[in-house]
């Protein structure tokens, strides 16, 4: 079994926004709630087995290298995450992981390093007063937690979730939000994904606003017409990286994430 496409990968990183020395941008290898419950018989929260903050590195100029270091780990680790689902070891209740309930997702908007530094240093504070040494053991996921919750501001992304496989849904919201900027599109296991970049004010006004006469805005017009269908709305989410195993509840067979747009 291929265990990742790797033109697809690369186009996704291509794509991401750049960071700098005071932003990240977050890898994770994770067990699924959903196939969790299909292939262990119990169902949990989505459990993250291994993480990854991914730094902007400088180059012999120690000024950041807009291309080359970080992008190039990015794909390092998104492969190498690829061959763990396929071959590593992860228990959920002593029990075994199979490789069909994970997948690989990443950050699409850059995090504020500084930000969830101070709200780390606070929550180690009171975690010091409590005397609760067990939690302050967790530095490393209470350290990836507050960067997940922070990022930078100037960049947002709204993705329009369609838990759906019918091909006219997608293109009819597709042509609804065509005249903002469409960042990617992407076919899943279950559906499609159109995430928008409203990072300009205007746009994400536009997008989130009624309209003349107090109309709908764009957000509550897709979710009155198309919520029943299985649509929803992600603000900020984190997206299954284009080019990884995704697996379909009903089938065993590999199933990729594809760039459609």
């Amino acid at each position: 079994m291929l265990s990742c496409k790797e033109e697809d990968i690369k186009e996704f990183i291509k794509r991401l926004p750049p960071i700098n020395q005071e932003s990240v941008h977050l890898i994770m290898l994770a067990v699924r709630s959903r196939k969790a419950l299909k292939f262990l018989g119990f169902k949990i929260k989505d459990l993250v087995v291994e993480r990854k903050v991914l730094r902007a590195g400088l180059n012999k100029e120690n000024t950041v290298n807009e291309w080359g270091w970080w992008r190039s780990k990015y794909f390092d680790t998104v492969y190498n995450y690829a061959q763990l689902q396929l071959n590593g070891r992860y228990h959920v209740r002593e029990m075994l992981a199979p490789y069909q309930s994970m997948a690989i997702y990443g950050t699409l908007a850059p995090r504020n390093v500084r930000s969830a530094a101070l709200g780390l240093i606070k929550d180690d504070v009171d975690l010091l007063g409590l005397n609760d040494i067990a939690q302050l053991a967790k530095q490393s996921s209470l350290w990836f937690g507050k960067l997940h919750a922070t990022r930078v501001k100037g960049v947002h992304f709204q993705t329009i979730d369609l838990d759906t496989m019918d091909h006219l849904v997608y293109t009819r919201i597709r042509d609804l939000v065509s005249s903002f900027d469409i960042w990617m599109t992407t076919q899943t296991a279950r559906g499609y994904h159109i995430i928008l970049d409203l990072s300009k004010s205007e746009h994400a006004r536009e997008f989130y606003a009624p309209g003349k006469n107090n109309s709908p805005s764009y957000a509550k017009s897709i979710i009155d017409t198309y919520g029943p269908l299985g649509v929803e709305m992600q603000k900020d989410s984190q997206e299954p990286i284009p080019g990884t195993l995704y697996f379909k509840d009903e089938s065993l067979e590999p199933n990729y994430i594809e760039i459609l747009q």
